[in-house]
C-alpha cells in the first residue's frame, strides 16, 4: 500500500560506501572518491533520522538541498562525513521544520564551506545552531549567508562566524523573534557587504556584537 508507506516514519543509517580505491604504487597513497550528495534525501517527508557512520572515507563535495522538505527530519549525525574539499551546504535544511538543535552534527574537523544561503530557511522548531567548525574554503573565498536562518522564530542560540569570509547577509534573520543576542564577528567581509532586513523582526533581541 503506497499510501500507507508514504506515512511511516523512516530512519536512515548509512554504515560505509564502498571502501572501494585506488592505490599509487609509486607514493603508496590512496585516492578516496569524491561524493556529490545534492538533493539525496530532497522531499523524504517522512524521514525521522539520519546517522552517517564513522566508517565512510569518501570525500563530500556537494550537500545542496540534501535534506530540502525533510518535515519531519529531527535526529540528524553526520560525523562520519569527510568534508577536506569545498562544500555547497545551501538550502541543505530548507523547510526542515521539526529539526530542533544542529550543534556538533558535523565531526570536530573543519567544516570547508563555499555557499550557505537558505541553510535552514524556514526551520521554525531549530533552537541553537553552533557553526564553530565552520570554515570559508579560502581566503579569497567569500561565501553567502543570504537567508540562512529566515523564518527560524524559535532560534535562541548562534554562533561561529569567526572561520568565515562573508560576502552577504540579507534576510539572514529575517523574523527570528526568539533571538536575544548575537556574536556576529566573521573573518572579513566583503567592502559592499548587502545587509538588507538582516534582523528583521527580530523584536526580542537586545545585543549585537558585530
Amino acid at each position: 500500500n503506497d499510501s500507507q508507506f508514504s506515512k511511516s516514519p523512516l530512519i536512515f543509517v548509512i554504515k560505509g560506501f564502498s571502501k572501494e580505491k585506488s592505490e599509487d604504487v609509486t607514493t603508496h597513497s590512496y585516492y578516496y572518491n569524491y561524493i556529490n550528495m545534492s538533493y539525496m534525501f530532497y522531499n523524504c517527508q517522512s524521514l525521522e533520522s539520519v546517522y552517517f557512520d564513522s566508517n565512510i572515507r569518501e570525500y563530500i563535495t556537494n550537500m545542496k538541498e540534501m535534506f530540502y522538505n525533510c518535515f519531519s527530519l529531527t535526529t540528524l549525525s553526520l560525523k562520519g562525513i569527510k568534508t577536506d574539499s569545498a562544500i555547497d551546504a545551501s538550502y541543505m535544511f530548507y523547510n526542515c521544520s521539526k529539526l530542533e538543535h544542529f550543534s556538533n552534527s558535523f565531526s570536530n574537523s573543519d567544516i570547508r564551506v563555499n555557499d550557505m544561503k537558505y541553510m535552514f530557511y524556514n526551520c521554525i522548531s531549530l533552537n541553537d545552531a553552533v557553526l564553530s567548525n565552520f570554515k570559508s574554503y579560502s581566503n579569497d573565498q567569500y561565501i553567502s549567508l543570504s537567508n540562512a536562518f529566515y523564518n527560524c522564530y524559535n532560534l535562541n542560540l548562534i554562533n561561529g562566524f569567526s572561520g568565515l569570509y562573508i560576502s552577504n547577509i540579507n534576510n539572514m534573520l529575517y523574523n527570528c523573534t526568539s533571538l536575544v543576542s548575537i556574536n556576529f564577528n566573521p573573518k572579513d567581509v566583503v567592502i559592499k557587504i548587502n545587509m538588507e532586513n538582516m534582523f528583521y523582526n527580530c523584536i526580542h533581541l537586545k545585543t549585537i556584537i558585530l
